[in-house]
Order: structure tokens, then C-alpha cells, then sequence
């Protein structure tokens, strides 16, 4: 398992919400740790994220923000969704009427949650990592590269 919060920290921090967001949040918290279980989740208290319960890579590569938005919403974001066109057309039209953002959604009720697109989604989380990771292995390459050269 990743770094989970605590239980007790966890309870206080769903404590401020309604029952709706408590009762979503759990549920869609359980589905992104089953997907990826060795996440790292701690409690956002930065600009873009502040009061959201947020999900990272153990080297902190940000993947999913979750938390309660205005009244008795809960919103989501997913990044794997953002950086990946296939998950997007293939979820897009169904999502549509929950998305607030590129890769951003809000919902009030557990019947709302989109629970076999977000499965699906969750589920990439780790092909999305290791495309991102190739993706930057290459950038640092061509980059030590181009030094190499300049350096001559």
C-alpha cells in the first residue's frame, strides 16, 4: 500500500462534509487506491488543490484531486483523463454534462458518479505513469544531448 492518510485524519477531514460528499468521496477514494494502491494521499494545501485530498505518484507526480466543492458537491481530477486522448474520446460524450473543466468533474450524489468510466480511467493510471515517464526520459536525454554538443 502507498502512503494512505490516516484513518482518524481522514475522518476529520470528511468531519466538514456533507453526508452526499462523504458517502462519494469514500467511495471514489476506494476505487483510484484499489487502482493504484501504492499512491501517495495527503491533504492538498496548495494553491490550485487547497483543502483537497490529493493523489501522487511516490515521487509526487501528481495524478487525482478529490474533495468537496461548494455546496454539497464533490469534485474530481484526473490527469490521466487530461493526457489521454483515447480515455477522453472514449468518455468524453458521457461524461460531458459532469465535466467542469479538461479533465475536472463535479457530481452531487453517488448515483451521478460515472462509476465505470472512472473505473476505467483509474485503471490506466499506470500505463499513463510509465508513458509519462518515457516521455520525460526522452526530454532529459535529448536535453544532456544537446548540452553535449554545445559543450564541444
Amino acid at each position: 500500500m502507498g502512503l494512505m492518510l490516516p484513518e482518524a485524519d481522514l475522518n476529520e477531514y470528511l468531519a466538514k462534509a456533507s453526508d452526499n460528499q462523504n458517502h462519494c468521496i469514500r467511495q471514489v477514494r476506494d476505487w483510484i487506491l484499489a487502482a493504484y494502491p501504492q499512491a501517495k494521499e495527503e491533504i492538498d494545501t496548495g494553491k490550485w488543490f487547497g483543502g483537497l485530498l490529493t493523489f501522487s505518484t511516490p515521487g509526487g507526480f501528481f495524478l487525482y484531486a478529490l474533495g468537496p466543492r461548494r455546496a454539497d458537491h464533490t469534485t474530481l481530477h484526473m490527469m490521466p483523463y487530461y493526457g489521454a486522448a483515447e480515455l477522453q474520446a472514449k468518455w468524453g460524450p458521457s461524461l460531458k454534462k459532469l465535466m467542469t473543466g479538461k479533465s475536472c468533474m463535479e457530481f452531487r450524489t453517488q448515483e451521478e458518479i460515472p462509476e465505470d468510466a472512472l473505473k476505467d480511467i483509474f485503471g490506466y493510471t499506470e500505463t499513463f505513469i510509465a508513458q509519462w515517464e518515457k516521455m520525460a526520459a526522452e526530454k532529459a536525454a535529448k536535453k544532456k544531448k544537446s548540452q553535449s554538443k554545445s559543450e564541444s
